[in-house]
């Protein structure tokens, strides 16, 4: 004889259902938390074709933008929680950005991106949530629809 599945226990699969998918949207949520800001050289240059960019002169820049463009001159790569301290940046957007700074008779151009940070606590946070949701809410619908299999058996 097949075994139902019980009052008690449906509840219980819509209850971890439930619960799985909470876990995916959290996980979603706090991913926006393990976002960073990159700002590395992409490339020098005498004559640059601006082409509608505006070129920040090294000299204007307040002393903390000024500390970041030398170390990405310098070969550095940084990762920033916000976009504060990177130069002529307004609203960043999912593409890279190009910033152009003149310093001395050199132009320098970098590249500005958002990045995920996954091997921060957030990121691996926000990873191991949505992966643990995701089991959960594929639980729930197994042990719902088959109740008497486990995840192992086939047939």
């Amino acid at each position: 004889m097949p075994r139902t599945v019980g009052p008690r226990e449906k509840w219980i699969h819509y209850g971890v259902f439930f619960l799985g998918v909470f876990m995916v949207f959290g996980g979603i949520v706090a991913g926006f938390g393990a976002l960073q800001y990159e700002f590395a050289l992409d490339s020098t240059t005498e004559n640059p074709e601006v082409g509608g960019r505006p070129v920040y002169e090294y000299g204007n820049l307040p002393p903390q933008e000024q500390r970041v463009v030398d170390g990405a001159i310098d070969g550095k790569r940084y990762a920033f929680e916000s976009n504060t301290p990177i130069p002529g940046v307004g609203q960043s957007g999912l593409r890279p950005k190009q910033v152009v700074v003149r310093k001395g008779d050199a132009t320098y151009v970098f590249t500005h991106e958002i990045g995920f940070a996954e091997t921060e606590p957030a990121g691996a946070a926000a990873v191991a949530l949505v992966l643990v949701g995701f089991v959960a809410v594929a639980e729930a619908i197994r042990r719902h629809h088959y109740p008497r299999s486990l995840p192992w058996q086939t047939g």
